[in-house]
């Protein structure tokens, strides 16, 4: 049996590591706080799902899980700021705001806009020059009619293991990326 507060104490490094490595950047302590709650609950999860009879070292397969916490954590974020006002549970709202709030969630011009950002992403995707980091990037976001599978999933359909699956898209989303940052048709997905 595993102490998982040792073990925490010993890998806590990790998540700095990895806020670092992701290029993590923050403008207030809360927001700071957010991504270091997101490490630790990373580290925790990979410390109780850690399989030692699996060969993976352990710091690999815990640095694997911060970073994964950490990024649910971005885009959530990331999520939100697309869909419109973020609005903190902290914030105080003055009478008649919140339904202001709502009101904008169910904007059609919002629909209209996600939807027009949608196909230049498929045009986008359509680009790439490998046609499994088209089939990946549109099984991962459900695009052009292909049904929204993940990754572990897409792991079993094409008889390869989810690493590998999580690898190739990696480098499909940085091929995708450079086409996207390349052409300024695409300026509005990225600014």
């Amino acid at each position: 049996m595993v102490n998982e507060e040792q073990e925490y104490l010993n890998n806590v490094g990790l998540i700095h590591l990895a806020m670092k490595n992701l290029h993590i950047y923050w403008r207030t302590e809360d927001e700071h706080q957010e991504y270091i709650d997101a490490g630790t609950d990373g580290l925790l999860r990979g410390i109780r799902t850690y399989d030692s009879s699996k060969d993976i070292k352990k710091s690999t397969y815990y640095y694997a899980c911060i970073s994964l916490g950490i990024k649910q954590v971005i885009f959530s974020k990331q999520y939100l700021k697309r869909k419109g006002k973020v609005v903190s549970l902290n914030q105080t709202l003055e009478e008649g705001e919140l339904i202001d709030y709502i009101v904008s969630n169910t904007n059609v011009e919002d629909e209209i806009l996600e939807k027009e950002r949608k196909e230049l992403v498929l045009e986008a995707v359509n680009k790439l020059p490998i046609e499994k980091d088209k089939e990946l990037i549109k099984y991962t976001y459900g695009l052009d009619g292909y049904p929204l599978i993940n990754g572990i999933q897409l792991a079993k359909m094409w008889g390869l293991n989810k690493n590998a699956i999580y690898q190739r898209r990696d480098r499909a989303y940085n091929r995708l990326w450079r086409i996207i940052k390349n052409d300024e048709k695409y300026e509005v997905l990225w600014k």
